[in-house]
C-alpha cells in the first residue's frame, strides 16, 4: 500500500459493477493509447453507501505525464482508442441488450446464469480499458497540469489575458463543440412537450427506450414512461416561445461551439504542441463523456437485469449483492449460499483493493491500517458527480448555502452549492453561473429553474456540500454531470 494515496473521486455508486471496470486500470495503456504504464493498486472506501476512491498521487502523475506527452506528439491515438472500444461496445451490448434478458433470463439455468455473468464481466472490463485508464488520469491532474502549462507558453508568447478570460479560452479549447447526451435528450423532451396528446404517447415511448439508461449510472434507477411524464409536466408549464427559443439554443450548439473554438483559437494561436494536446483532449471528452457513458449504462443495466434475477433465485436483497466481488457472484449464481452479513457490513464500513484486474476487500487488520494511513491526510476528493439537470460548462467560485438567511451574501457569477432549493432561493440562482445540489431529482425545483434560466446545473450529488468549500474553484461540467475541483 503507497503511502501518497489521495481521494479523487466520491460517489454513491457500489462496488459492483465500478471496481469491476476499475479493473482496467491494472492493464498497462500500450494497446489503447501507445504508453506503457498501468496503475498497480486503487483503493475503494465504502462507508454507510458512499463509495470514496484513493489512487497514488505519484503514479497518477507519471501516468498523466506519459499520455500528455503522447497525444501533443499523436492526437489520432484517441480515434485509434474510440474504434476499439466501438468494436468492443458490440459484442457486449450483444450479450446485455435490456430487452433479450428480460424475456430470456427467467428461463435460463443456473449454471447459464452463471456462464452469462462470467462472460459479461469480463467483456465489460475489457471495454471499458479503452477510455477509462488514460483520461481519468487527464481529468484529475493532467488536465491542471496543461493548464499550467499553457499558461508558462502564453506568457512567453507575451498574450497576458486575464485569469477569467483565460479559463474561458481554456475551457472553450478543451471540450466537445458536439451536444452532450444531456442536451439531446432535453431537445426530445423540448420536443415532445410541443406535441398533442397521441402523438405524445408515442413519442414519449420512443424516448423511454432510447434514453431509458440516462440517469442508471452503474446502479439504477432506470428512466421509465413514468418517470419522462413527470419531467414532461414541468417542460409543459412553460409558453410555447420559451420551449422552442430552448429547442433553438440547443439546435444551434454544435455551430455555436465551433464558432466559439474558432474565437479562442484566433485569441491565442497554438504552436503544434498544444493544437494537438487540444484537439486530443476535445476527442476525448466526447468519448469519454458521451460515447463511453451511453454504452457503459446501457451494459451496467444489463447487469443489474442479471443481479435482479440472482437475487430473486436465492432470495437475497438485490441491493447486498453489489456489494460482492465477482468471484462471489459467481458462486451464488451457481446456487451456494452467500454471507448476506458480511455483505451489509461492507456496505456500512470497508475497503476494496483493486490489483491485477480483481477486486477484493481489505480484512479488518488491514482496513484499519488504511483508515489510519488515509485520516493523516487532509480527504478531499477531486471530482464529485451527481445528475445533469441543465447542460452546459462553467468555470468559477463556489458559494456554500447552507440556509436561506446566507442569500444576501451570494454574489453575481458564483457557483451556487446547497442541498437543495426552494423558491426562496430564486434572488440567488438568478445571479448563479451554475447550480449545484446534494439532493433532487429530474422534476425537482433546481432542474427547474435551472433550464428555465439556461444556466448548467447538477443535482443529487449527495455529498457536495460535504466536500466543496465556500471560494473553491469549481468546474461544473453539466454536459456529463461532473464538479471538478480545481
Amino acid at each position: 500500500m503507497k503511502k501518497d494515496l489521495i481521494s479523487v473521486y466520491k460517489s454513491v455508486a457500489p462496488p459492483f459493477p465500478t471496481a469491476v471496470m476499475a479493473g482496467s486500470y491494472n492493464i498497462s495503456l500500450k494497446d489503447s493509447i501507445g504508453v506503457d504504464a498501468f496503475y498497480d493498486e486503487l483503493f475503494c472506501y465504502l462507508k454507510n453507501g458512499q463509495s470514496e476512491w484513493y489512487f497514488s498521487e505519484s503514479t497518477m502523475r507519471e501516468i498523466a505525464l506519459k499520455v500528455i506527452d503522447k497525444i501533443a506528439q499523436e492526437p489520432a491515438v484517441v480515434l485509434k482508442a474510440q474504434r476499439n472500444f466501438e468494436d468492443y461496445a458490440k459484442k457486449l451490448l450483444s450479450i446485455l441488450d435490456k430487452e433479450k434478458l428480460k424475456k430470456e433470463l427467467p428461463d435460463l439455468a443456473n449454471d447459464k446464469i452463471s456462464e452469462l455473468f462470467e462472460k459479461a464481466t469480463n467483456l465489460y472490463q475489457k471495454t471499458t480499458y479503452w477510455p477509462e485508464p488514460a483520461y481519468f488520469c487527464l481529468e484529475t491532474l493532467g488536465q491542471e497540469m496543461i493548464r499550467q502549462d499553457f499558461k508558462k507558453y502564453l506568457r512567453s508568447q507575451k498574450n497576458n489575458i486575464n485569469e477569467a478570460r483565460f479559463s474561458e479560452i481554456f475551457a472553450t479549447l478543451s471540450n466537445p463543440t458536439k451536444r452532450s447526451f444531456t442536451a439531446e435528450a432535453e431537445l426530445s423532451l423540448l420536443r415532445i412537450a410541443l406535441l398533442e396528446s397521441k402523438e405524445k404517447e408515442r413519442a414519449i415511448k420512443s424516448h423511454a427506450n432510447k434514453y431509458y439508461w440516462q440517469i442508471y449510472d452503474y446502479y439504477g434507477p432506470i428512466l421509465d414512461e413514468k418517470k419522462i411524464k413527470l419531467e414532461l409536466k414541468d417542460f409543459e408549464k412553460l409558453s410555447q416561445d420559451t420551449i422552442k427559443g430552448r429547442i433553438r439554443k440547443i439546435e444551434n450548439f454544435n455551430i455555436e461551439a465551433e464558432q466559439k473554438l474558432q474565437e479562442a483559437i484566433s485569441c491565442v494561436p497554438l504552436d503544434q504542441k498544444f493544437s494537438n494536446i487540444f484537439q486530443a483532449l476535445r476527442v476525448f471528452s466526447y468519448f469519454y463523456g458521451d460515447v463511453k457513458k451511453e454504452i457503459v449504462s446501457k451494459a451496467s443495466v444489463g447487469l443489474g437485469l442479471i443481479i435482479k434475477e440472482i437475487a430473486k433465485r436465492f432470495g437475497v436483497d438485490e441491493s447486498d449483492l453489489h456489494y460482492a466481488t465477482v468471484a462471489e457472484l459467481k458462486t451464488v449464481s451457481e446456487g451456494d449460499n452467500l454471507d448476506i452479513k458480511k455483505l451489509q457490513k461492507r456496505r456500512k464500513r470497508s475497503c476494496l483493493k483493486v490489483v491485477d484486474t480483481v477486486y477484493t476487500f481489505l480484512s479488518d487488520e488491514e482496513l484499519k491500517k488504511f483508515e489510519q494511513l488515509i485520516n493523516k491526510k487532509e480527504r478531499k476528493a477531486k471530482l464529485v458527480k451527481g445528475m445533469s439537470a441543465s447542460s452546459g460548462l462553467y468555470i468559477g467560485k463556489a458559494c456554500l448555502i447552507s440556509n436561506v438567511s446566507q442569500i444576501e451574501t451570494f454574489q453575481k457569477g458564483e457557483i451556487l452549492v446547497t442541498k437543495m432549493t426552494t423558491v426562496d432561493f430564486v434572488p440567488a440562482m438568478k445571479k448563479a453561473g451554475a447550480i449545484v445540489t446534494d439532493l433532487g431529482g429530474i422534476t425537482c425545483h433546481a432542474a427547474i429553474v435551472s433550464r428555465e434560466l439556461g444556466i448548467p446545473c447538477i443535482i443529487a450529488t449527495r455529498n457536495a456540500t460535504q466536500i466543496i468549500k465556500t471560494g473553491d474553484k469549481l468546474e461544473v461540467n453539466a454536459r456529463h454531470g461532473i464538479i471538478k475541483i480545481l
